[in-house]
């Protein structure tokens, strides 16, 4: 579950069955901060962030669930 806030604000939520399989939301957090210029963090099944240019964002969010 990705959900975007009001300006650029992210929050990841990531289920038991995808952490089981090794996804952390916090790491996906991480790669998308990196990519899309904003700040962020998290663990485990949750992460949220911020100042992104979400254009960036979503194309991170794809590449690093890919």
């Amino acid at each position: 579950l990705v959900a975007v806030g009001s300006g650029q604000s992210l929050v990841i939520k990531i289920d038991k069955a995808a952490q089981n399989k090794g996804l952390d939301a916090g790491a996906v957090m991480k790669k998308v901060s990196a990519t899309a210029g904003g700040r962020g963090g998290g663990k485990g099944a949750l992460a949220q962030g911020g100042g992104f240019d979400l254009d960036k964002a979503f194309a991170a969010l794809e590449a690093a669930l890919a």
